[in-house]
């Protein structure tokens, strides 16, 4: 055998060798190449889905946080109701322990028992047995219920005019005062009577205080409305007089002092 042409055939084998190695390796790539090209719609779907997957994960995270912060607002409202649930508890303690405020005990000369003569100051017999009877007993039981210990008493007139004398009241007011009767006042007009017949009323309920009624109360308060105001509270301005029992009235109010002595403190600071 020739040398040389061995030769040449190792080289032409070797280069077969390789050939098919290259051929191999080409196929082997294409193969690769078919397969990931035939997966990539696969991918390209898989791909979509994971990016919507995304877009809901991140949609259920910004609907979360906004829940979160839905549930922070409610938990402060549920705190703020809390609050004032326990403020309406406490002032539905302070009201349940607070008595009703005492009525305005009105003694009108509508009816026959409480009635002043005509210009007078007078108490009548049928008057006082009223006042013992039944005005002085609710007097206490409301000064007590109530916490009272202050009476004001304020007389009403109808706008007849009162005589034509001259008023002592200035003069005697004082004095009568401390007296059981007030002869001696002569009222010059509606708001003297007034001033009077409330007087008559104080003088009588302190004697049925030094007789042991009326221990709750401590101040004894006279004051005259005149012919000024209707038995509504509207305030009368009619120049005509009328002869109006409904008018002609005494009113009493139970007061806690402590109000007004808060008050003249809190103005002599």
């Amino acid at each position: 055998m020739n040398p040389k042409t061995l030769k040449y055939s190792e080289i032409f084998s070797f280069l077969a060798f390789i050939f098919v190695i290259f051929f191999v390796l080409v196929r082997l790539d294409l193969l690769q190449t078919e397969r990931v090209a035939s997966q990539v719609p696969e991918l390209e779907e898989e791909l979509a889905d994971a990016e919507e997957k995304a877009d809901q994960l991140l949609s259920t995270e910004e609907e979360l946080a906004a829940a979160e912060e839905r549930i922070t607002e409610l938990e402060d409202e549920l705190e703020e109701f809390a609050d004032l649930e326990e403020e309406l508890e406490e002032a539905q303690a302070v009201i349940e322990q607070t008595p009703e405020a005492p009525p305005l005990i009105v003694l009108s000369e509508r009816e026959q028992t409480y009635r002043f003569p005509v210009g007078s100051a007078e108490i009548s017999d049928s008057f006082q047995e009223a006042l013992d009877d039944e005005i002085i007993p609710m007097l206490e039981e409301e000064s007590e219920r109530c916490n009272c210990d202050t009476i004001e008493i304020i007389g009403h007139t109808d706008n007849l005019p009162v005589g034509s004398g001259r008023s002592n009241l200035d003069d005697e007011l004082i004095a009568a005062f401390g007296q059981e009767e007030h002869e001696t006042l002569v009222p010059g007009s509606n708001l003297d009577l007034g001033m009077m017949r409330a007087l008559s009323i104080v003088s009588y309920l302190k004697q049925a205080q030094e007789d042991g009624a009326l221990e709750e109360i401590e101040y004894f308060l006279p004051y005259s409305a005149g012919q000024m105001l209707n038995p509504d509270y509207t305030l009368d301005t009619s120049t005509e007089t009328t002869d109006d029992e409904r008018r002609r009235r005494i009113e009493m109010r139970l007061l806690q002092s402590s109000a007004w002595n808060q008050e003249i403190n809190n103005n002599d600071r």
